[in-house]
């Protein structure tokens, strides 16, 4: 019998719900049975681990023991060897170490006698600038302070010129201003000769 008519028969006898229930009871049962069956395969593969763990440790303590001496004269021999190489890796470094030294400190001499010599140049140079700018500020001082005294003079001269006309305008009110009294002192007179008249 082919699953198709299988399945259509199940669902003439049980009906659509009764087959999907059906198929839920099977899934969990063979979802139980495989659970079972990897416990089971679990458990045999970690008992046969443990058995080849077993046998595997033995054979490397066998080994272990029949090495033990020969392994413990290779790192004898590899010590002393390393212990040679690292001597004479050490006494390498330290003569390149000594020669680095020598050759940087050298250097740094020269460097510095080289530094030196810029610094004298640029303090010389600097000096000179310096000296060539204050002559230069000297001299425009100089100019300014002549201008300055120039423009002096003229202002001087000017408040002179004003001071004179100030002078010659005051001469010229003063002279009005005498006029004017005696004008109004003779008008006046002349009104109170004209009042007398009249009251005689």
């Amino acid at each position: 019998m082919s699953k198709l008519t299988a399945l259509n028969t199940l669902k003439e006898k049980l009906g659509e719900d009764g087959v999907d229930a059906l198929f839920e009871v099977l899934e969990e049962e063979r979802e139980r049975i495989r659970d079972y069956l990897f416990r089971i395969l679990e458990e045999r593969f970690v008992r046969r681990l443990a058995e080849e763990i077993g046998k595997l440790r033995s054979e490397m303590y066998k080994l272990f023991a029949q090495h033990s001496t020969e392994v413990d004269e290779k790192i004898e021999n590899l010590r002393s060897e390393m212990t040679e190489k690292i001597e004479g890796l050490r006494t390498e470094m330290t003569e390149k170490i000594e020669g680095l030294r020598t050759e940087m400190m050298e250097k740094i001499e020269g460097l510095r006698s080289e530094m030196h010599d810029e610094i004298g140049k640029l303090r010389a140079e600097m000096t000179e600038k310096i000296e060539k700018l204050r002559s230069e500020m000297h001299d425009e001082i100089g100019k300014l302070r002549a201008e300055m005294y120039r423009e002096l003079a003229k202002v001087w001269n000017e408040i002179g010129k004003l001071r004179a006309e100030v002078q010659k305008v005051r001469s010229d009110i003063i002279r009005w201003m005498f006029v004017l009294a005696i004008s109004q002192t003779v008008a006046i007179i002349s009104v109170i000769v004209a009042i007398m008249r009249l009251l005689k």
